[in-house]
C-alpha cells in the first residue's frame, strides 16, 4: 500500500523518498517535491523566507504549491530530469545555460546574497535554469563566483576532482589543456558576465 501524506485535507501519494524527510509525491496526476521539516521550525521558516527573497531577486525556482506552517511542510512543483552536474559528467553543457547562470550570479551579488553554485543544485529544463535547494547566505566577497564557482560548470580539473570526491568516474580524455580550458571559460565569461 502506498504511503499517503495529508496536508490541509489534501492527500499526496509518495512516489519515492529522495532524502531525509524529502519526497517525490503525486496529487491528481501532478508530481511535486515535498519537504517535511518536522520539529525544525527555524529551517521551515528559513526556506519560506529564502524562496520569497530569491524569487524577488529574479531566480527561477519551482513554483510553490503550498506550505503548512502548523506541520512545517513545504510543497513545490517537481522539476524532472538530470541536474547540471549529472549532465556535465557525460557531456559539455549547452551554451544556453551560461547566460542564465551569469544572470543568477549577478542577481545574487546585487541582493548581497550568496547561493550554492554547485551544479548539483541546478536543473536545466525547457530553456530555464532552476535553482533547487533554496539555500542562501549573506554575500561573502571572498567567494567570487568567477574564480570559485565557474570552474565547476565546465569539464575542468576542478570538476573532475569534485566528481571523484563523489565517487563518480569520468572520462578524463575530455579534459582540455589548461590554456584551452581557460580560453573557453574566459570567452563565455566575457560574453555573458555583467
Amino acid at each position: 500500500m502506498k504511503e499517503i501524506i495529508e496536508i490541509k485535507r489534501k492527500e499526496f501519494e509518495v512516489i519515492e523518498q529522495l532524502g531525509d524527510r524529502s519526497y517525490k509525491v503525486e496529487r491528481k496526476g501532478k508530481v511535486y517535491f515535498l519537504k517535511d521539516f518536522g520539529d525544525d521550525v527555524k529551517g521551515f521558516q528559513k526556506i519560506i523566507k529564502n524562496q520569497e527573497i530569491l524569487r524577488n531577486c529574479g531566480f527561477t525556482m519551482p513554483k510553490v504549491y503550498m506550505w503548512d506552517k502548523n506541520a512545517n511542510i513545504f510543497v513545490v512543483d517537481y522539476i524532472d530530469g538530470e541536474n547540471v552536474f549529472d549532465i556535465l559528467v557525460k557531456q559539455d553543457l549547452n551554451e544556453d545555460i551560461y547566460p542564465k547562470l551569469f544572470e543568477m550570479a549577478w542577481y545574487a551579488k546585487k541582493a548581497r546574497n550568496y547561493i550554492d553554485f554547485d551544479p548539483v543544485n541546478f536543473k536545466f529544463l525547457d530553456g530555464k535554469l532552476y535553482y533547487l535547494p533554496y539555500i542562501m547566505v549573506e554575500f561573502d566577497s571572498k567567494r567570487d563566483f568567477l574564480v570559485k564557482d565557474l570552474p565547476y560548470w565546465f569539464f575542468t580539473k576542478d570538476f573532475v576532482k569534485l566528481a571523484h570526491s563523489r565517487q563518480i568516474d569520468v572520462d578524463e580524455k575530455r579534459l582540455l589543456n589548461d590554456f584551452e580550458m581557460n580560453k573557453k571559460m574566459t570567452l563565455i565569461a566575457i560574453k555573458y558576465y555583467r
